[in-house]
């Protein structure tokens, strides 16, 4: 009978050691000890490794936390245990960002450089890369966007309290332990060896899922600050599986630390946006369609080039995420759109560029503002003419290259916003679907029926 209890209480333990970390407000680990231990491994990373403030990073941080002030805020804000601290870049050799304990962030510098490089999945060095766009500026803003993604990734590992939740874990298979009887097959191969089999178990769930919501809190962040896209995300984990791919990499996996493979958090990242668009932006593979069965490039009239940038798949994933975002929130309208000369809106940019904003009030009950683009060498006088063109008139200008270029993309991201403002009109938020609702106009027009 006794034996038969222990047994019980041993599955019933396994399976709060998989559940109570997601979902136990309460630690083994108290938010003071936290801090001591990841002060401790951050001094004994800065031994072996250079660290130091950068910029850049410094400037993403800063942005997180004023449009986030409800979720994130640093280390010794009054009536919060727990912050964030500045975050740093180090020397280590690896692209890569880790998030201590007590809310030190560290970002390796390879990881920096690599979102800052023109050329995608190419590892940056002064040597063989002469494209390279350190420091950020306003010509590589989408690049920025990915390192924001990665830095918001960081972040929401603090938010989630992952490294209390994974000191979590360690406990409760401590207590499993304690509970194995001696006639159990894990003592026949030694207490420390079913340690082992449960550690890596209960590791592979607490990886893949806490890696998926912490990038799922990233975007988040983004969202939330008006020129860092949740495009950001796809651009990111584009690069990062074509530089896996590159190096043979793509499908190994860390079994006790696992992430999922790049290509899948890609798709994860695209499924977020269609889903943010209310479907209004849908993906087949990594070709983008609009609601008239088009590709992206093909609605606007060309590929959404732009000389910065390292392909027009980045430059549209940003758009798509910031138009998206705005979809979301429920402000995607014509009237919403605010044009700007860009040093009005960037301390870095050029006045003889224009910046197309969408503000307005969200459904969050917020006031959102989300940079749709910058258009190198567009008047605000040629924008404002441009915005102010009829829907079938505009569509008919960028369709038969009557303007083409930079003003030729203003133009398609004004109609891509009053698009889905006609679809949200014909079909209700539930029919902004882009194939869906393209198929249907498709069959209407068909004579034979």
């Amino acid at each position: 009978m006794m034996k038969k209890m222990k047994k019980m209480v041993a599955v019933a333990v396994a399976a709060m050691s998989l559940a109570v970390p997601f979902n136990a407000e309460a630690h083994f680990l108290s938010s003071r000890q936290e801090k001591e231990i990841g002060n401790a491994a951050v001094a004994d990373f800065k031994k072996q490794h250079r660290t130091y403030t950068d910029p850049v990073l410094t400037r993403i941080q800063e942005r997180m936390l004023e449009w986030n002030s409800d979720k994130l805020w640093m280390y010794g804000t009054p009536g919060k245990k727990r912050g964030l601290e500045p975050i740093l870049e180090s020397d280590k050799d690896t692209i890569n960002a880790v998030s201590y304990g007590g809310g030190q962030i560290i970002v390796h510098k390879p990881m920096v450089e690599f979102h800052a490089s023109k050329h995608p999945g190419v590892y940056w060095s002064e040597k063989n890369n002469p494209q390279h766009l350190r420091p950020y500026k306003m010509s590589n803003l989408y690049q920025m966007a990915a390192l924001a993604s990665v830095v918001g990734h960081e972040m929401g590992h603090w938010e989630n309290e992952d490294m209390l939740r994974m000191h979590d874990k360690e406990m409760y298979t401590k207590i499993i332990i304690s509970t194995i009887p001696v006639g159990n097959v894990w003592a026949l191969l030694g207490v420390a060896a079913g340690s082992n089999l449960i550690n890596m178990f209960n590791s592979r769930q607490m990886g893949f899922r806490t890696e998926e919501q912490a990038d799922a809190k990233g975007r988040e962040y983004c969202e939330m600050v008006p020129e860092y896209s949740i495009g950001g995300d796809a651009i990111h984990h584009y690069r990062m599986y074509l530089y896996k791919k590159a190096q043979g990499t793509e499908n190994e996996v860390n079994w006790l630390h696992p992430h999922s493979k790049s290509a899948k958090r890609l798709e994860r990242s695209l499924n977020e946006m269609k889903k943010s668009s209310r479907g209004f932006f849908e993906w087949k593979g990594l070709t983008l369609y609009t609601n008239e069965k088009k590709t992206f490039d093909e609605a606007i009239g060309g590929s959404y080039a732009h000389p910065d940038v390292p392909s027009s798949f980045e430059r549209s994933m940003y758009v798509t995420g910031q138009i998206a975002t705005a979809i979301k929130y429920d402000f995607a309208r014509l009237r919403n759109i605010e044009l700007k000369p860009e040093n009005e809106v960037f301390t870095d940019g050029r006045s003889s560029n224009t910046t197309m904003l969408l503000r307005g009030r969200g459904t969050d009950g917020k006031n959102h503002v989300k940079v749709v683009d910058t258009y190198r060498g567009v008047s605000l006088r040629e924008a404002q003419a441009l915005v102010a063109m009829g829907y079938e008139e505009a569509r008919s200008a960028c369709n038969n290259n009557v303007v083409t270029g930079e003003k030729g993309n203003l133009l398609a991201a004004r109609i891509e916003i009053e698009k889905y403002e006609i679809n949200l009109k014909k079909y209700g938020p539930r029919g902004t679907n882009a194939l869906a609702a393209a198929e249907e106009e498709e069959h209407e027009d068909d004579p034979s029926n």
